[in-house]
């Protein structure tokens, strides 16, 4: 099979490279989850829920980011292809 019936049967998942944990991406994540944490124990009730409400919501942004970068990238990429076949 060529590369591009490797990606219609779902045999190639670009979502699923991973991200490349540098220590910038290591210490960025730390202060993520040590920060979510203090929160948590400073809030109780209604902050709580809407601190959890916030992370929520923002998860469900940075995923249509994401797949809004994905298809951009991916636009781009047959843009240049189409620009070397002329």
């Amino acid at each position: 099979m060529n590369y591009i019936q490797e990606f219609y049967f779902g045999n190639i998942r670009p979502a699923e490279d991973g991200i490349r944990q540098t220590a910038e991406y290591k210490r960025a994540l730390h202060t993520v989850i040590e920060s979510e944490k203090k929160l948590q124990q400073m809030l109780s009730g209604e902050s709580e829920k809407e601190l959890l409400r916030l992370l929520d919501a923002q998860s469900a942004l940075l995923a249509e980011m994401t797949l809004a970068h994905f298809e951009s990238g991916f636009r781009h990429g047959v843009q240049m292809m189409c620009d070397c076949l002329k």
